[in-house]
């Protein structure tokens, strides 16, 4: 089969896109004036293969897991800040 010049439309090649920067933990504290507790026990994972993925957070002492904006919402929440106390001071009434 043979195509008509007649009806070829020439057409430019799209930009190349943006590169997506993933969010980290990091920075969402840096920028946050909220007291933050627990941070020892949040462990970060990064993929390796791609840089535009999200890095991926888990809180070992409650089990939340997430990306970056759900694990800053869980470390200011009282849930977090709860059990942290909880397990600093055992058995503290107060």
């Amino acid at each position: 089969m043979k195509l008509n010049s007649q009806f070829l439309l020439q057409v430019p090649n799209p930009l190349p896109l943006q590169k997506k920067v993933p969010i980290r933990l990091e920075e969402k504290l840096r920028e946050s004036r909220e007291a933050i507790v627990g941070l020892d026990n949040i462990l970060e994972t990064i993929a390796c293969s791609n840089a535009e993925v999200e890095p991926y957070y888990e809180c070992l002492s409650c089990g939340t897991q997430g990306e970056a904006n759900g694990m800053y919402n869980h470390l200011v929440g009282r849930n977090h800040r709860e059990r942290f106390i909880e397990k600093k001071f055992p058995g503290d009434p107060r």
